[in-house]
């Protein structure tokens, strides 16, 4: 269930990922996070599962998105989310810095589904204004 998911700590239960934005001309830099779904490979509906994010504050990971089933966006985004995507933060930062994130994705409490496979890519879109 959503509660015991988003704690889910063992090693290959989420993902870390890290985004760098530095800022040499622009006087800040808007970025969203969205992840799409490779349908090739994945066989549980988008309604068996559950997608959390988390930003890293001073040591601590903090809830930014979900958890939430997947749900693609009708049109491509302002940023570049491409339709069908689902976006899962939206930034705006205004000095060079790392952010670090972990995503963790597991099967909904409502599910009657045994196993199966769901598989998403990560992508990040940004613009410097």
């Amino acid at each position: 269930n959503d509660a015991i998911g988003v704690k889910l700590s063992d090693e290959g239960q989420y993902f870390d990922f890290a985004i760098d934005t530095k800022l040499d001309n622009a006087t800040s830099i808007d970025y969203e996070i969205s992840i799409i779904k490779d349908a090739k490979k994945s066989t549980i509906s988008d309604n068996d599962i559950r997608i959390y994010l988390e930003k890293e504050n001073s040591g601590t990971y903090s809830k930014v998105f979900g958890p939430s089933a997947f749900k693609g966006i009708k049109e491509e985004s302002e940023l570049g989310s491409q339709a069908g995507s689902m976006i899962l933060n939206k930034v705006t930062t205004k000095k060079s810095v790392v952010d670090n994130y972990r995503l963790r994705m597991w099967l909904s409490d409502s599910s009657s589904l045994q196993n199966g496979d769901y598989a998403v890519e990560v992508v990040v879109n940004g613009r410097a204004n």
